[in-house]
């Protein structure tokens, strides 16, 4: 190859994108009858992705004894998404951040990127928010719902 060519290759292993981290190649070049024969290797870092997650709750208003099933989606991740996503039920509508504390806690396996839903019974008239958080796996961080309020139970 002469000196100020540049040759690009995008790789798959066995028609899989990598897995994050680090990544070994090796490229060879037969030459031909202007080109000597040509070898190079090298690493690569494979980042994780940076899924987001958010979650719709069924319902903003139930009667006490009612219940709100909360569906979470992660979004942006690996096909192959694994982890868990935990939900939160919080005693107030802005996820604990003016003193309201967890009054109910779900954690879910997530399987092939889908996260299963949630139902909670709310028994106590007030004003209720629900946030999830997603773990992450070996090729997705892990993401933070925003807090989803106000549920208000009456």
């Amino acid at each position: 190859m002469a000196v100020g060519h540049k040759v690009s290759y995008v790789a798959l292993l066995n028609g899989e994108t990598p897995s994050a981290g680090e990544v070994s190649f090796k490229g060879v070049y037969s030459g031909d009858n202007n080109n000597a024969t040509s070898a190079c290797e090298g690493q690569v870092t494979v980042s994780k992705t940076s899924p987001s997650l958010s979650t719709n709750p069924s319902s903003f208003n139930i009667g006490a004894g009612g219940s709100v099933t909360d569906t979470a989606t992660l979004s942006e991740a690996t096909s192959n998404a694994g982890g868990t996503v935990t939900y939160q039920l919080w005693s107030d509508d802005t996820c604990g951040a003016s003193g309201g504390s967890n009054v109910q806690t779900y954690t879910v396996t997530v399987t092939g990127g889908a996260v299963p839903s949630v139902s909670f019974t709310i028994n106590t008239p007030g004003s209720y928010s629900i946030e999830a958080s997603y773990s992450g796996d070996s090729n997705n961080k892990g993401a933070t719902s925003g807090c989803e309020g106000v549920i208000t139970v009456t």
